[in-house]
């Protein structure tokens, strides 16, 4: 059945074509941070497509229209679903799946704690109004691109989360450290096959997920912005997609490990219709 919408996702992505903000962090802050980590476990979902379920943070970690948000799952895709720039679809994308915080956690409680009403979002703020979700409450997901490592390029300009997240899906244990002494990556690692199974859980670090803007320092604050919406089924128009401008590296090793638990094939780009794309930088 095809999908009837005017917002879905994903869609390409030129810097011409948006509009910049004055004043980016008004509209929404990305509060990881460098030594923060999260537990989750690999679950599937009704489509048998894995995502990776994340275990109560208790925190939220980004603030977007004066509401917090905290992360639910982590989505992999082995090949980009946004295309940014002009540029081919990237070799990798990774989707920070988040709810509103208060939402969230309405979800995991008892049911006499729910209201009958609906779902509370956390709100706070001059302009905030309390929310109220009768269903399922939205997603605000942050798109991370990936481009494979070149020969020429060390293994230490690789992203560390993924490198991190592949060691621990190896059946292998990882060494202590690579060729001349370079942190050890995937590619060193046998990943087994499509039949491999993750282990109970595994410890994730998001802000070196993200591309860097120097060495140690994460970007956290070069985006894109438009409405849009899940990328697989049921393609519900309830997404704030925000999608980093550049994007960070991944070897080839690593992409590899992380093949075996990607969400699903990419979906194909949709028409942006007359839906305004922002962007944070200038």
């Amino acid at each position: 059945m095809p999908v009837i919408g005017t917002r879905q996702s994903p869609i390409h992505l030129v810097a011409e074509q948006a509009l910049p903000l004055a004043d980016p962090a008004a509209l929404m802050t990305i509060r990881y941070g460098a030594r923060e980590s999260f537990t989750g476990r690999f679950a599937k979902l009704e489509t048998d497509h894995p995502i990776l379920a994340i275990d109560d943070p208790g925190r939220a970690s980004v603030r977007f229209r004066d509401i917090d948000w905290k992360l639910l799952q982590v989505h992999i895709h082995t090949e980009s679903e946004h295309v940014v720039g002009n540029d081919d679809p990237h070799d990798f994308e990774i989707h920070l799946v988040h709810v509103p915080y208060i939402a969230a956690e309405s979800e995991r409680a008892d049911k006499k704690r729910k209201d009958k009403k609906g779902t509370h979002a956390g709100c706070a703020g001059p302009n905030c109004q309390t929310l109220v979700y009768p269903e399922a409450p939205p997603k605000l997901v942050i798109g991370i691109l990936y481009r494979l490592l070149e020969a020429r390029e060390s293994t230490g300009e690789t992203t560390g989360g993924l490198r991190q997240l592949a060691a621990q899906l190896s059946p292998k244990p990882a060494p202590a450290a690579g060729k001349k002494g370079k942190p050890a990556d995937a590619a060193d690692e046998d990943c087994g096959h499509g039949d491999h199974v993750p282990p109970e859980s595994v410890n994730i670090a998001p802000y070196h997920f993200f591309p860097m803007l120097e060495p140690k320092k994460a970007d956290l604050v070069n985006w894109y912005h438009y409405e849009g919406s899940l990328t697989g089924p049921p393609y519900s128009e309830d997404v704030s997609w925000f999608v980093m401008r550049d994007p960070a590296r991944i070897s080839e090793g690593t992409l590899e490990c992380l093949d075996l638990f990607a969400a699903q094939h990419a979906r194909e780009l949709q028409a942006i219709d007359r839906r305004l794309v922002v962007r944070s930088f200038s």
